[in-house]
C-alpha cells in the first residue's frame, strides 16, 4: 500500500474549514475521476467523507486517492451482467453527515448514492459546513436520526442556498438519477468546468 498524505477532513481544517472555489472545483474534479473508474468496475463506495479522501506525497502531492472500501460493493455482475436489486428495511449504511437521502431510509444504495455524497462534500467545502453540523445528542443513534430528519426536511434548492447554480444542478442530478442508471460523468464534469470558467479560474492549474 503507498504511502499517502493528509486527508481531506486534515486539510480542510488546516485551511480553516473552508476551501475556495478553485481548490473545491479540482478536487470535485478529481473526485468524479475515481469514481468514474470504480463504478465502471462496476463497485461503489458506500462511505464517501473527508477522510475517506488522500491526497498524494513529494511529486503526487497534488493527487488525489479514494482510500478504504471496507464498505464497497458490486452492483453489477461480472457474470450475469445483471444490476443487484433494490431493497428497502437495510440498516444505514456509510457515515451519517454525508450520506444520501437513501441511506438514511435504509433503501439498497447504487451509484447514484455515491454522487450525492460527493456533492454534499462540495457544498461542505464551499460553504464551511452543513444545515446539521451543530447537532447536539450524547448517542450516535440519536445524532444520525436528527440528521437524517433535518436532511431528509431540505429540498434541493434550500441545501445549495448561496451555492453557485452549478453545484444545485449537480446535487439534483445525483437525486433525480434511477436506481440502476449509470451516471454521466461527462456531464458532471461539465458543470464543475463550467462553473470554473464562469469564475475565469484555470483548474487545471495544479
Amino acid at each position: 500500500m503507498d504511502l499517502l498524505g493528509p486527508s481531506l477532513g486534515d486539510l480542510f481544517n488546516f485551511c480553516g474549514n473552508r476551501f475556495s472555489l478553485k481548490t473545491t472545483l479540482m478536487l470535485g474534479l478529481q473526485m468524479l475521476e475515481r469514481l468514474e473508474v470504480m463504478h465502471a468496475m462496476p463497485l461503489i463506495h458506500r462511505d464517501i467523507k473527508p477522510c475517506n479522501i488522500l491526497m498524494g506525497i513529494n511529486d503526487s502531492s497534488h493527487i488525489l486517492h479514494l482510500v478504504d472500501l471496507g464498505l464497497g460493493k458490486r452492483v453489477v455482475s461480472t457474470e450475469s451482467q445483471e444490476h443487484i436489486e433494490y431493497t428497502t428495511g437495510n440498516q444505514m449504511t456509510g457515515t451519517a453527515y454525508y450520506a444520501s437521502n437513501n441511506a438514511h431510509l435504509g433503501n439498497e444504495l447504487s451509484r447514484r448514492d455515491d454522487l450525492e455524497s460527493l456533492g454534499y462534500l462540495l457544498i461542505h467545502f464551499l460553504r464551511g459546513s452543513l444545515p446539521w453540523k451543530k447537532i447536539g445528542a450524547q448517542m450516535k443513534e440519536e445524532r444520525d436520526h436528527k440528521i437524517q430528519e433535518i436532511k431528509l426536511s431540505k429540498s434541493t434548492i434550500e441545501l445549495t442556498k448561496d451555492c453557485p447554480k452549478e453545484i444545485y444542478d449537480f446535487m439534483k442530478y445525483s437525486r433525480d438519477l434511477g436506481f440502476k442508471e449509470a451516471p454521466d460523468f461527462v456531464y458532471l464534469k461539465y458543470l464543475l468546468n463550467t462553473l470554473a470558467d464562469k469564475n475565469i479560474i484555470d483548474i487545471h492549474d495544479r
